[in-house]
């Protein structure tokens, strides 16, 4: 069946993603599943092909990307050739968002104690989403009470 929601740059994505999956990802899904957690070092090379948190501004560290298609190829990508262990874009789309929001200005430091599950679910994406997460994360005091 041809897919006609695809424009040549998606293409480019695609095979691009897909080289990513089958040679960082797919290989150590055994592996993953027996120590129980996926390698911290996928998270980081993810990161530097620029596929966490695309969506954010590029002042934040992302590209700035809207086009939900490419989270779209990334998702199709993983589930073909990678592992369902890694699920970047469940870090990307709703980890990083849900701490930024969370966190808060509390004297020299940010406080993020109201994300505390957040981090338990992203403890091998701090290379990538929770660094995001102090950059962005507001700068307003929470109010008392």
């Amino acid at each position: 069946m041809q897919r006609l929601i695809f424009e040549a740059e998606h293409d480019a994505f695609r095979e691009s993603a897909r080289r990513f999956y089958q040679r960082e990802v797919g290989p150590h899904g055994e592996r993953w599943r027996e120590q129980g957690c996926v390698d911290r070092e996928v998270f980081r090379k993810a990161g530097e092909q620029g596929y966490l948190l695309m969506w954010a501004e590029e002042k934040y560290g992302g590209a700035g990307v809207e086009d939900f298609r490419y989270e779209q190829i990334l998702i199709e990508e993983n589930a073909r050739h990678g592992d369902s262990g890694f699920f970047g874009t469940l870090h990307s789309r709703l980890v990083a968002p849900y701490v930024s929001d969370q966190a808060y200005r509390s004297g020299s430091h940010f406080d993020d104690s109201g994300s505390r599950a957040c981090h338990r679910n992203s403890v091998r994406a701090d290379a990538g989403a929770l660094d995001w997460r102090c950059r962005t994360a507001h700068t307003t005091p929470r109010s008392a009470g």
